[in-house]
């Protein structure tokens, strides 16, 4: 019954009960009529019966004083034969009606009790009409008028004794008729009722009892704990719910489990970005430390390139001197000859200088590689993360853009670099070629206007190669500069993706400890 019950609905359970109350009622009230209509047919039959034999007693018994009048009326007038008309016309009509009241109550009256009366008020009245006719005819009436007339009235009385004890139980028995009826009624009323509220109490202990592991699942899940589940069976709204709460613990369970393993995610994800961060920071500090040296480098080959020059001129202050003065020639050109020295050595250290600058750059370019390649790692783990991840990529994308700068500045340097190496062969081959003048207007002071005009050209030649390396070694400290300046804002733009990075652990802590108050 309880798993039958489980299965309908709760309107068709309400709807139940109603019925088995309209039911009841219904029983209730088709017995209460049936019993009323059965007591309405005993009070018809009772007032057919009884009450209308008592009303035909109560008849004879009018008729008879009637006749006793009328036959007392003549037998006191025997000489007025008005009045003994009139007596004889109502004792006629009188006996007539009597007659007639007699043969209906005696066809009615069915008890022989009352037959046996009905016989007897029949005899004593057939003697006592005989009488009236023998005093009427003036003969001796043959009975005593006293007697018979007390017999009759004592014959009416017991039928109306009769007629009350037929009433009394007629009365006694509708009575217990309607004792049964309402016993009846109240029994059927009752069983109805108790019929209803065990039915109720039935249908509402399947509905609240379905309802606690609801309610329990519920308070469960609102406590953190999505382990609990409604261990509800039915197809009706109880069953329903319980199935409607499964379905949303076990979606809320899945998606705190998916919260959870994205939380992991974004925290190993936050240290991973941070462990790439720190490398991109230290990377940047290298290479602003690179860029330090090379500046430091650079400004060292100016000065060596401006101390080329300045021999440059006092080679060419010195020419000038042995073309004014040719007889300190040997001196001159003995001056020459180590001034040439010391600058064949400072160009060949420009060289090495400009080899060194080389050197430099390429460490950049490994750097500016370096940065590219985590820039574009820390772009990928951004978009791992999701939306969380956009604004580092945003900064990932910043920093790969200055990786690509400082490589296309290193880029530059390089082939300024490569054009300050060559014109520093340059100049050693002029240098050379000066030695060699200078060791002929030693060996051979006769050539000395000719030599003297070479050495002017060749030293006019080898102080514009000089200055334009001046002004090569110019432009790589001002791009080694600028690189120094692109790794400084490197370092800015990863310090601020560490902070974004810091950020994401903290919200992926926050979003740990959020989760980690559920239980599934």
């Amino acid at each position: 019954m309880t798993g039958w019950l489980a299965d309908r609905r709760i309107r068709t359970k309400i709807l139940l009960t109603i019925g088995v109350m309209a039911l009841s009622a219904l029983f209730t009230g088709v017995l209460a009529l049936t019993r009323m209509a059965a007591m309405d047919r005993e009070v018809a039959e009772l007032r057919a019966e009884n009450v209308q034999d008592v009303l035909l007693l109560s008849d004879i018994r009018g008729a008879q004083s009637m006749i006793n009048h009328f036959a007392a009326l003549r037998l006191n007038a025997p000489t007025d034969p008005a009045v003994q008309a009139t007596a004889d016309q109502g004792a006629a009509a009188a006996v007539k009606q009597l007659n007639a009241l007699l043969d209906t109550y005696a066809a009615e009256s069915e008890p022989p009790e009352i037959q046996r009366e009905i016989e007897r008020f029949k005899t004593l009245w057939q003697q006592f009409n005989t009488g009236v006719q023998n005093a009427s005819a003036g003969r001796p009436p043959g009975i005593d008028f006293n007697a018979v007339m007390e017999g009759m009235e004592e014959a009416v009385t017991n039928l109306s004794r009769a007629e009350a004890a037929e009433v009394d139980a007629a009365v006694a028995e509708a009575h217990d008729d309607y004792a049964t009826a309402r016993t009846q009624v109240l029994v059927a009323l009752v069983l109805g009722l108790l019929a209803a509220v065990g039915l109720a109490l039935l249908i509402a202990a399947s509905i609240t009892g379905r309802l606690r592991p609801v309610i329990a699942a519920m308070d469960a899940m609102a406590a953190g704990d999505l382990s609990v589940g409604a261990d509800v069976s039915g197809r009706d709204e109880v069953g329903a719910m319980a199935t409607a709460v499964n379905r949303a613990t076990a979606g809320v369970r899945e998606t705190v489990a998916a919260l959870k393993h994205s939380a992991d995610l974004v925290a190993r994800s936050s240290a991973q970005l941070d462990s790439v961060t720190a490398g991109v920071v230290a990377s940047a500090q290298t290479v602003s430390r690179r860029a330090d040296a090379a500046d430091r480098t650079a400004s060292q080959v100016s000065e060596n390139v401006q101390t080329v020059a300045t021999a440059s001129q006092e080679m060419a202050a010195s020419i000038g001197e042995i073309a004014r003065n040719a007889s300190d020639g040997a001196r001159v050109a003995e001056q020459a000859v180590s001034m040439v020295n010391a600058t064949n050595r400072t160009v060949a250290q420009l060289g090495d200088s400009s080899a060194e600058i080389g050197n430099v750059i390429k460490v950049i370019t490994s750097i500016a590689e370096q940065t590219n390649l985590l820039a574009l790692n820390a772009t990928i783990e951004a978009a791992r993360a999701g939306e969380s991840g956009k604004g580092f990529a945003v900064v990932a994308g910043e920093v790969k853009e200055l990786a690509q700068e400082t490589a296309r500045a290193t880029e530059d340097i390089a082939r300024r670099v490569q054009a300050i190496q060559a014109d520093t062969g340059s100049a050693v081959a002029a240098i050379g070629e000066i030695s060699q003048i200078i060791g002929r207007i030693s060996d051979y002071q006769t050539s000395i206007a000719s030599a003297v005009d070479q050495q002017t050209a060749t030293t006019g030649e080898m102080t514009r190669n000089v200055a334009s390396a001046a002004e090569g070694a110019t432009s790589i400290a001002g791009t080694i500069v600028e690189v120094a300046a692109a790794a400084e804002e490197t370092s800015r733009t990863v310090d601020a993706g560490q902070r974004a990075s810091r950020e994401l652990a903290e919200l992926s802590g926050d979003l740990q400890r959020l989760v980690a108050r559920f239980v599934y």
